[in-house]
């Protein structure tokens, strides 16, 4: 490990403790997710997977690189999405709290010859409430 990425990774992670919107971890999706914003329904991408419940759904648009987890049920329950990158030992989550209606719209920066994959999770609380299948692999070439 060299000594920039020694120092960088936590720093990286303090910042996203304490920057709204930054990553809290620089593992997901092989790359770091860089920003995050809520978007009204519907997001613009493919390959979308709901919960079994139907009050969460993922989906990715590889142009951009951009992963939208969305609330599609006025159930009282948040969506997350867990996702990894081909590269990546561990898996990530993103939660959203924006209600029924929106999505966040989690950017990543990612080489397009990595991959992404994902599964839709509904929460209420702490108490997972329905889970979606996992994607397979998607490429991040756009």
């Amino acid at each position: 490990m060299t000594k920039l990425t020694r120092i960088g990774l936590p720093l990286v992670a303090a910042l996203g403790m304490v920057v709204p919107g930054a990553a809290a971890s620089a593992e997901g999706a092989g790359a770091m997710a860089i920003t995050t914003s809520v978007i009204n329904w519907p997001p613009d991408c493919g390959n979308a997977v709901k919960s079994y419940d139907g009050g969460a759904l993922v989906c990715f648009n590889p142009t951009g690189e951009h992963m939208f987890v969305c609330d599609t049920d006025g159930d009282g329950a948040h969506p997350e999405a867990l996702y990894r990158g081909n590269h990546d030992s561990s898996w990530g989550r993103k939660k959203h709290y924006g209600g029924v209606g929106t999505c966040l719209d989690v950017n990543f920066t990612m080489a397009e010859d990595t991959f992404i994959q994902y599964q839709p999770q509904n929460w209420d609380g702490n108490l997972l409430v329905s889970r979606g299948p996992t994607t397979g692999w998607i490429s991040a070439r756009g």
